[in-house]
């Protein structure tokens, strides 16, 4: 610039000069507002990024507490399970138990009904027999009565063959 006005020989005009000191004032002004907000954008990330790793961090956090406790329902329902299992392993067991008490409970009933039959026939036999007891008894009075009488006969024909 300088060579071309050397060679030329001519100065630029005042107002020339005057518009280009303001543009390059401008320009300047210019670069360094975006420098500026350059920075303070440089700025806004980092203190972003800061508040994104912060968040990451607690996510990070979070997500392991989560787990922690997913796998702690995770055992206990495994638990729960294996007892519920157990449970009915032992809820067959009582109602199978019950099934056998109660066909031995039948059982019983029956031999207990067989066994009241056989006592009443038993009783009825012994009645039997205690009735031919009496008959038996009541056969010898009969015949010790009728020996008696039969003596008394004697003693009667011979008190009259006597007399």
């Amino acid at each position: 610039w300088l060579q071309r006005l050397r060679s030329e020989e001519c100065l630029p005009e005042k107002g020339l000069l005057e518009t280009l000191r303001r543009r390059e004032k401008d320009g300047r002004q210019h670069a360094e507002a975006v420098v500026a907000s350059e920075g303070r954008r440089a700025d806004l990330a980092v203190e972003c990024l800061a508040r994104e790793r912060s968040a990451h961090h607690q996510r990070e956090k979070l997500l392991k507490e989560a787990q922690a406790a997913l796998k702690a329902e995770q055992l206990r329902r495994a638990e729960a399970e294996a007892s519920a299992a157990s449970e009915r392993k032992a809820r067959c067991a009582a109602e199978e138990a019950r099934s056998q008490e109660a066909r031995q409970k039948l059982a019983a009933e029956a031999r207990l009904a067989k066994s009241r039959s056989k006592v009443q026939e038993l009783t009825r036999h012994l009645e039997d027999d205690e009735s031919l007891r009496v008959l038996d008894d009541f056969r010898e009075k009969l015949d010790s009565q009728r020996r008696e009488i039969s003596s008394l006969r004697q003693q009667l024909s011979a008190a009259k063959d006597e007399a």
